[in-house]
């Protein structure tokens, strides 16, 4: 009776809700003996006839939502803990019961979104989506929906058309134009808008991740690649407005929720916020599924340009940020968030923008902040001494024969905890000798380029190469009977020397480096390791079911370590569901995570927990897969010799227009790239250009007279300084500079 009267419109939300929730309809249903899963099909049923009818307002889809909220989804979780008699069929029970709830809310979706009656089927999402926030994206009913053509392009056409209210007669009639240009909106258009943005960009977002690269290039996504170069700068825009809106970055003390849900590395929102605002109809949590899925979109759209180049330039990602604010005395809040307690309003805005979508800050920015960042973090390991002090100081004599084993032995986990600290190291040549040199720097610099050289070498075994990049080799764990602590180890010393800022020339393939950065290698990656098996898979989508089920191929992956083949399943019961074109898509992706997560996850899990003890993941928030190389590696381009000639300083009786300094310059500038990495490496122990330039180089690049021109040049690399003595025609001075560089005799020069 209550449903016919809804239908013809004969009774308000208010009183629809009031009736319904007077009913016990499981204590109804058990003394009418009715079977409670047969009434949900009942009730669905109706549902969606009530949810297909376009003048149904939202109020009454809040209250359809209640109820099913009530009466559908919980019965999910308890008839599955009321029926669970047998352990035995428990789990396969449960996921039967759940498969069957979602089903039919899946049907009411497909009903829905077939009638034409998309506003209705998005809001009814959106309420799904605030209620279980990005979890129940994966169930079946809103996926579809993600990937429906017909809805996904209506949604999105949803979120670009609406209109602001007539109230607002200044600036752009379209709220997202609006928005865009930084002007607010009335509420009436903020209730309109924020769920329509919401619902668009969590299920795109979903959309993409489950979509291949190629599918882009080849226009066979629901967007072509002119509707999603306009899709990246709306949402980037929008990304901004949302993150310096003064209802979101409000003040820490009138919401400590929202300030750590904004601060925080992941979204997470507490269940009790209050309304940022009484004159704001809608409450915290809508605005932060808002805010994240948009962001969430926007960060998942830069990756695919950053691979693709969706974009003309990557400059178009960029926006005026100006983040004065972060300084050495806000960073902290990297370190310990509690420690900084008192952010300022504007702190807080710009934090945001550099956890949720740090790509419209410049790359140079965001290193200077990252450098920032490591150096307030080695005052405070040090006792207020980032430099080369020697307060807490770890020293380790390494010889050179036995590079990896002794630094292995003397550097390990329980002999030196935190490599945080300083750390000198005495080396001894193959002579069993030790070598000239006090380390103030250089010494461990050239040390640790070394061992990273080694441990990363495939012929040690611990790393694999594929087209000259590098990652973990799975063989190594038959290997090594201690392979994790190996990794763990290698791990940590590649923190060193990203925590040190010292550029290693190591290439890691860019699945590797994506879930370093705590990102997930999915499809997309595994040209970076398995090229052909890349290809090969990807050929699976062209064939049709009759070809697929002629393959024979089936839930197993054939893998050979050391000359023993094994079949592995990829799934549960794998070895017994044949791959169709029904479940090819499952197939290629579960194909990849094995090769790419399980294979690798006990050796990776250790090597990244190494790197983390020394390096938080949560730093390097800021930057992505490729950005992370250019921090490990530095930039790729020749050493630009002008940059360092500009930020190169003289000693002793040198200056800029000494004639010996005049016939150096003369010929350096003939080297060639390789040689001026060699030069390079010999002053400062490091062939890379600094981040940043020369003019980051600290100490600055020096030239100091040496005396008569009868002796080599030489260097002090902890100071950076090149002894050139003061040769006097610029043949002699090309040949004792060539050979001393060439040499790579280290500190035996000296």
């Amino acid at each position: 009776g209550v449903v016919d009267r809804v239908f013809s419109n004969a009774i308000s939300p208010q009183l629809c809700e009031l009736v319904l929730e007077s009913l016990e309809i499981r204590d109804v249903c058990s003394k009418l003996d009715i079977n409670f899963n047969h009434y949900l099909d009942l009730i669905l049923h109706f549902f969606s006839k009530f949810v297909s009818d376009s003048s149904v307002s939202n109020g009454m889809l809040e209250v359809f939502f209640k109820i099913l909220n009530r009466y559908m989804l919980p019965a999910v979780v308890e008839t599955s803990k009321n029926d669970s008699s047998d352990s035995s069929s428990d789990e396969e029970m449960q996921v039967e019961k759940v498969s069957f709830n979602f089903d039919c809310l899946e049907q009411l979706f497909v009903k829905c979104a077939n009638g034409n009656t998309y506003q209705n089927t998005s809001y009814l999402a959106y309420l799904l989506i605030v209620k279980f926030n990005k979890s129940v994206i994966q169930t079946s009913p809103l996926r579809w929906l993600s990937f429906n053509p017909h809805f996904m392009r209506w949604s999105w056409q949803h979120v670009i058309s609406q209109r602001a209210s007539n109230s607002l007669n200044t600036g752009p009639t379209l709220s997202i134009s609006r928005m865009s240009e930084g002007k607010g909106l009335s509420n009436k258009d903020y209730q309109q808008i924020v769920p329509a943005i919401t619902v668009f960009c969590s299920l795109f977002y979903e959309h993409l991740r489950s979509s291949h690269d190629g599918d882009i290039i080849s226009n066979a996504l629901m967007f072509n690649v002119s509707e999603l170069q306009k899709m990246c700068a709306t949402c980037r825009d929008i990304s901004v407005y949302l993150t310096k809106m003064d209802l979101i970055a409000i003040q820490p003390e009138s919401a400590p929720g929202l300030r750590s849900a904004f601060t925080s590395r992941h979204i997470s929102v507490p269940g009790s916020l209050a309304e940022l605002d009484s004159r704001l109809v809608l409450a915290a949590r809508d605005w932060v599924s808002c805010w994240s899925a948009l962001t969430g979109l926007t960060r998942e759209l830069y990756k695919r340009d950053t691979r693709l180049d969706i974009v003309d330039t990557r400059n178009e990602w960029l926006v005026s940020s100006n983040l004065q604010n972060i300084t050495r005395d806000t960073v902290g809040v990297f370190i310990d968030p509690i420690a900084v307690p008192n952010l300022s309003l504007n702190t807080v805005k710009e934090l945001s923008l550099l956890r949720r979508i740090p790509f419209i800050v410049p790359f140079s920015e965001r290193v200077s902040i990252f450098h920032l960042i490591l150096e307030e973090d080695a005052q405070q390991v040090r006792g207020g001494h980032a430099g080369w002090s020697q307060s807490g100081t770890v020293k380790a004599t390494i010889r050179r024969e036995f590079l990896y084993e002794d630094a292995f032995a003397q550097l390990n986990e329980s002999v030196a905890p935190n490599l945080k600290q300083r750390l000198t190291v005495q080396l001894v040549n193959y002579s069993g000798l030790d070598e000239a040199g006090v380390d103030g720097g250089g010494l461990f610099r050239e040390f640790l380029t070394s061992f990273l050289k080694e441990a990363f070498n495939p012929n040690r075994g611990f790393f694999a190469e594929t087209d000259g990049r590098l990652h973990p080799n799975p063989t190594a764990r038959h290997l090594y009977p201690d392979f994790q602590k190996h990794f763990f180890f290698i791990g940590r010393l590649l923190g060193k020397a990203v925590y040190e800022k010292l550029l290693v020339d190591i290439p890691l393939a860019s699945y590797f480096l994506e879930k370093l950065l705590g990102g997930h290698a999915d499809i997309n990656h595994l040209r970076s390791l398995e090229p052909d098996l890349y290809r090969n898979i990807l050929s699976l989508r062209t064939f049709s079911d009759s070809d697929l089920r002629a393959m024979c191929l089936y839930f197993t992956v054939s893998d050979s370590v050391l000359g023993d083949t094994k079949t592995i399943e990829l799934k549960p019961g794998g070895s017994a569901i044949q791959v169709t074109r029904s479940n090819l898509i499952e197939y290629i992706h579960l194909m990849a995570d094995y090769w790419l997560n399980r294979k690798i996850r006990v050796a990776f899990r250790n090597f990244a927990e190494g790197f983390y003890s020394v390096v938080p993941v949560e730093w390097l928030d800021m930057f992505s897969y490729s950005e992370f190389q250019s921090l490990l590696s530095g930039s790729e381009t020749d050493i630009d010799i002008a940059d360092l000639k500009e930020n190169t300083v003289y000693q002793g009786r040198y200056s800029e227009n000494h004639p010996t300094i005049v016939l150096f310059w003369q010929v350096v500038d003939e080297m060639t790239p390789e040689q001026h990495r060699k030069l390079l490496a010999f002053v400062t122990s490091t062939d890379r250009t600094p981040l940043l330039g020369f003019k980051s180089l600290l100490p600055l690049f020096a030239i100091h007279s040496a005396g008569e021109e009868d002796r080599l040049p030489t260097a002090s690399t902890c100071m950076n300084l090149l002894k050139l003595p003061e040769f006097s025609d610029k043949e002699t001075l090309k040949k004792r500079l060539t050979y001393v560089i060439e040499s790579e005799a280290g500190f035996e020069l000296s």
